[in-house]
């Protein structure tokens, strides 16, 4: 366990008193294209981090977040904000593995681990503006992005509830005054086939501008579902013969994304965006399999041994995933003289199915088709930011929002589970139903004098209200043949949560190219009804998270704009902590008590010759449980849970990437990168079960790039040392684990016209 102490508040203040000139590549908000600079320095990124007027340059907006550009998604290989996640210090960012799309993101080791929807997550994704409610689906595709911010530490002043540990940005490319034609297509192993095409140009003069994307992406799976292993006879299969099982590839993907944007301008004063999204997305179910070395009860029970690949597994089926999704986003900006009043309506629709197993050929617990989730969300964000006074500008606005949630959860259960010594084997059928609708509101200002050219006093806070009411027949045995006769009874619950979060800052700015920043805040992640209950007393609700963050930093630019260097310190106390505690099929919400997060993050840009540049960054978290309400199981006291480390919470995080330009010839360049991501031990479930721990890994990638003109063809190769990561660790009967990447490789073609 590691723990805060004395030296590490010094080593805090140190850090601010003593850098020399550096400073954090931070930034919160959406990215826009880079600020031109001379050829061979480092262009500013310029970001609405503070939802003002106009935009800043991310050297100089307070907040740490770290801000990739849309060159740099490209030159990285990303698929999807996951790949992009390991540049940022302190970030992990992973899926819920059970279910394909559903985000678990964890900063500063604040987060979420498991696929309940009706738990919000503590680090929020935002895209074009509108905050997503519902997890499922917010794995974005990084094509034709603009860039993405990832916001570390509490943002609950402008990014609302929901955000103790952070938030995620993602901003659409919007369209040029000019006609063009762009797009990549993508061949791999895995039968990997990519294509994406976009068309943008004026619709009418420069009054109306428009852009449409198309993008398809298909692979097979990693899992090989080879009805693998051996079987003898056992006490609960007595033949030793092996049960009907399917064949096949799992985790396959089929996806189609169609992303229109279209931006008018009537008036020099005023002008309309609108994003659109549909997104298709297809596949099998993802795959599991035994934790190694931990074979024996299945082994002794069932006279099971599983295949031994790393990639290979045997279950009953390939399960399916299918998420349909429909967004809409309008963002409205009108300049009244004074200021400039926006508008960002948001409607976002998804529907999403699924069956998946649980990596074994018997039926201990899995989730067969006819398991639904529907999830309708409007939001509303009307705010006003001032532009008439040098000395003060502040931003203020209302944000309303209305959530719908509908699931339908199945389960095929054996009275196995949690009772692996049973004489007998029989499977039960399960289901649960509940409907949870959301309601929020919340008023917010944030205000900053100039008290001089170089100092800056911030004062902000927001006031939010929430209401959750759940309408829920809890999951049960069903009486009936298949699933009939399934529990029917509903009770009606609701609960209603206020909060004001605060903020303090300040900032110096000590010469052009170094500014300095402190600040305090609060923040809030909504009390929880939990939908996975298997009784009414694990229901809930728990009560609402709450954060004080501390945090300082310097972030620079020197050299002669060659290098930049930035770093940042936090110190932030946690109090009636969220925690999900899976232990086979039962889930427990509950609130942990208090804990203690603290830790250093630093990031490095150089660009030492013109046809070199070196990016990297370094994090390190210290956590601690300070108090808890109870023990995390039945079989701990409260003293052995305290020593438990804290989910999904790696203590060192470092990346680091290389990429060399050299000239062929007067029309042709070539590009060679390596990227590498590290991270340190950390468990993927609360309880610290051995099973669980990830050793600290490594990935490692490589990339040569030839470009002639407007076209570029890319072979690239990803975790070229097949390091398997683990997701999620689910004990069935069992240990088993989800996830991962093996090694992949491929060539992309890019052109523009």
């Amino acid at each position: 366990m590691r723990y805060l102490n004395s030296k590490w508040l010094a080593l805090l203040g140190a850090t601010a008193l003593n850098a020399p000139a550096i400073a954090q590549v931070v930034d919160t908000g959406t990215a826009l294209p880079q600020e031109n600079a001379p050829e061979g320095t480092i262009g500013d990124i310029i970001v609405t981090a503070q939802k003002g007027a106009s935009g800043q340059s991310a050297q100089r907006v307070p907040v740490a977040i770290t801000a990739v550009s849309a060159e740099l998604i490209k030159a990285s290989q990303a698929v999807s904000i996951i790949d992009i996640s390991h540049m940022a210090p302190n970030a992990n960012f992973t899926s819920a593995a059970t279910l394909p799309g559903f985000s678990n993101y964890s900063i500063r080791g604040i987060g979420v681990s498991g696929s309940t929807s009706s738990i919000d997550p503590a680090v929020n994704v935002v895209v074009d503006g509108m905050v997503y409610d519902f997890q499922g689906g917010t794995i974005q595709d990084a094509f034709d992005l603009e860039g993405v911010e990832i916001l570390r530490g509490p943002q609950g002043i402008l990014f609302g509830r929901n955000t103790t540990g952070g938030a995620v940005s993602l901003r659409s490319r919007r369209p040029s005054d000019q006609f063009g034609i762009e797009g990549e297509f993508t061949i791999g192993n895995y039968n990997r086939y990519d294509g994406a095409l976009s068309i943008e140009g004026p619709l009418v003069s420069d009054k109306v501008l428009a852009r449409l994307t198309v993008l398809h992406r298909e692979r097979d799976g990693y899992y090989k579902d080879n009805n693998g292993g051996t079987f003898v006879p056992a006490p609960l299969n007595p033949t030793g013969i092996q049960p009907a099982t399917e064949q096949g590839r799992l985790g396959s993907i089929n996806n189609w994304v169609i992303r229109p944007t279209v931006v008018i301008t009537p008036t020099d004063a005023l002008d309309f965006s609108f994003f659109g999204e549909i997104v298709d997305m297809g596949g099998t179910g993802n795959g599991a399999r035994v934790v190694r070395g931990y074979e024996g009860l299945i082994q002794s029970r069932f006279g099971y041994t599983p295949p031994s690949g790393k990639w290979e597994t045997n279950q009953n089926s390939v399960g399916f995933t299918s998420i349909k999704t429909q967004r809409i986003v309008t963002e409205a900006n009108w300049d009244v003289g004074i200021g400039k009043l926006t508008s960002v309506t948001g409607f976002r629709h998804v529907n999403y199915q699924f069956a998946f197993e649980d990596g074994l050929p018997f039926q201990i617990l899995e989730f067969p088709r006819g398991n639904i989730i529907r999830s309708r969300q409007i939001s509303e964000e009307l705010r006003f930011a001032s532009t008439f006074s040098d000395v003060v500008d502040f931003v203020a606005g209302f944000y309303f929002d209305k959530h719908r949630l509908q699931v339908q959860e199945r389960r095929l259960q054996s009275n196995v589970l949690g009772n692996p010594n049973a004489a007998t084997y029989f499977v039960t059928n399960r289901e649960g139903k509940y409907v949870q609708k959301a309601q929020a509101y919340a008023g917010f200002a944030n205000v900053n004098v100039h008290a001089t050219e170089a100092l800056t006093l911030s004062a902000g806070g927001r006031y939010s209200w929430e209401k959750k009411e759940l309408h829920i027949a809890p999951l049960g045995q069903c009486s009936g043949p298949g699933f009939t006769g399934c529990p029917s009874v509903y009770s009606d619950y609701e609960k209603s949560w206020g909060n004001f979060s605060p903020k303090l800052g300040a900032e110096y700015v000590f010469s052009p190219g170094v500014m300095g920043y402190a600040s305090w805040t609060k923040g809030f992640r909504s009390g929880q009804f939990n939908g996975r209950a298997a009784s009414v007393a694990q229901l809930g609700p728990v009560d609402p998270e709450e954060a004080s963050s501390f945090e300082i930093g310097l972030k620079s630019t020197f050299w002669d704009r060659k290098a930049r260097f930035n770093i940042s310190a936090f110190y932030t106390k946690y109090d009636d902590l969220q925690l999900t505690i899976l232990d086979g099929a039962t889930q427990i919400l509950q609130n942990a008590g208090a804990a203690t997060f603290g830790g250093i993050e630093a990031e490095l840009t150089l660009k030492p010759v013109k046809p070199l540049e070196l990016n990297g960054s370094f994090g390190w978290t210290s956590s601690k449980y300070d108090r808890l309400s109870g023990p995390f199981a039945a079989n701990l006291t409260i003293e052995q849970s305290l020593k438990k480390e804290l989910l999904k919470a790696p203590e060192f995080t470092a990346y680091g990437s290389a990429a060399y330009t050299a000239e062929v010839d007067a029309e042709t360049d070539m590009t060679a990168r390596i990227a590498y991501s590290w991270r340190s031990h950390f468990y993927v479930d609360v309880l610290n079960s051995p099973a669980a721990l990830q050793k600290s890994y490594g990935t490692l990638d490589l990339s040569l790039t030839a470009t002639r003109g407007n076209i570029s063809l890319t072979a690239f190769g990803r975790n070229v040392t097949g390091v398997q990561a683990k997701d999620l660790i689910n004990t069935v009967i069992v240990p088993e684990q989800f996830g991962g990447e093996p090694a992949t490789y491929g060539l992309t073609l890019g052109f523009s016209l």
